[in-house]
Formats: structure tokens, C-alpha cells, sequence
């Protein structure tokens, strides 16, 4: 395993920081339990498959507040940054630990039908999913949901991981 590891640090050293893309969109997935709200930035959400209800799927650390919710809660809700979302936000919710501050204080907190908390600010659309079916990765979880609740938020690009390194 080491081998492996060692030969893609050398395949990505070959391209150097301009070859290397990570235009991946960054999300804030959200859940509740035991009355208390969660959330954390990602950019392993993933729409996976086209039928209806169309399945997404997420990834997330099994030692964030947020995923206990989530398996607590049995559902989750995601919503897909715009390109003018500043950094406090990501900052707040990739960086803070809900262990010790409400991430959602402050904002305009609305709630999806499963009483999954989400924001508008900053925001273009917004999924909601159930879970129906896990696979525990080791130190994550990817989580399957089934779409319950979809809505459009705002217009504009979606900020990324590189809009927001080189941002």
C-alpha cells in the first residue's frame, strides 16, 4: 500500500500545482438529531443515478458531529454554494467543530421536511435525501440518499474547491 501511495505523490509531483484540477463544487451537507442542528463543507456529493427519485451519494467523516446526525437523523440535506459564498462560510462550517459552536447561528435557517436544517445565503439549489443504503469506508462514510425534496435557490456558477484556494 505504501508503493501505491508513493507512486501517485510522484505521478501528481509530475504536473506540478497548475496540472492538477480540483474543480470539485462544495456543498454544505446538514443534518439534526437530538435537537441539535450539524453541518460540514464537502465536495463528495455526487448524483448517481438518473432515475426517479435519482440517487446521490456522500462521503463524510465518521468523527464529524455531522455525520452522527446524519446516521441519527436517516436523511440529510445538501446545498450546492454559489461562486459568491465568502469564505466565513466556508470557514465556519469546513473548519469549526459543531462539538462547540452552532454553526447555523446567525443565519437564516430554514428546514426541510425531515427537519434537516439548510441556508439560502449564498446558495443555488438545494437536494434533501433519504438514506438508503451506507458503506462504511473506514474513517468515512459514504452515504446513498434517495432525493425527497429538491429546490432551486439562485443562479450563477457553483464555487469550487479552486474558486475557493485561488479565491
Amino acid at each position: 500500500m505504501r508503493d501505491v501511495r508513493r507512486r501517485i505523490r510522484q505521478k501528481g509531483n509530475q504536473y506540478g500545482q497548475q496540472g492538477i484540477s480540483e474543480d470539485y463544487a462544495l456543498c454544505l451537507l446538514s443534518a439534526a438529531a437530538d435537537g441539535k442542528r450539524h453541518g460540514c463543507i464537502v465536495n463528495s456529493f455526487h448524483q448517481v443515478t438518473s432515475s426517479f427519485p435519482p440517487k446521490f451519494t456522500v462521503a463524510v467523516n465518521k468523527d464529524h458531529e455531522t455525520c452522527k446526525a446524519i446516521q441519527a437523523a436517516g436523511s440529510f440535506s445538501v446545498t450546492l454554494l454559489g461562486a459568491d459564498a465568502p469564505g466565513e462560510i466556508i470557514d465556519l462550517f469546513g473548519y469549526k467543530s459543531g462539538r462547540v459552536v452552532d454553526k447555523f447561528e446567525g443565519f437564516d435557517v430554514q428546514t426541510d421536511e425531515a427537519g434537516n436544517p439548510y441556508v439560502k445565503d449564498h446558495a443555488l439549489a438545494r437536494i434533501s435525501c433519504k438514506i438508503v443504503e451506507k458503506l462504511d469506508l473506514g474513517t468515512y462514510m459514504l452515504y446513498i440518499g434517495e432525493a425527497t425534496e429538491a429546490e432551486t435557490l439562485g443562479e450563477g456558477p457553483a464555487l469550487t474547491v479552486d474558486d475557493f484556494k485561488n479565491g
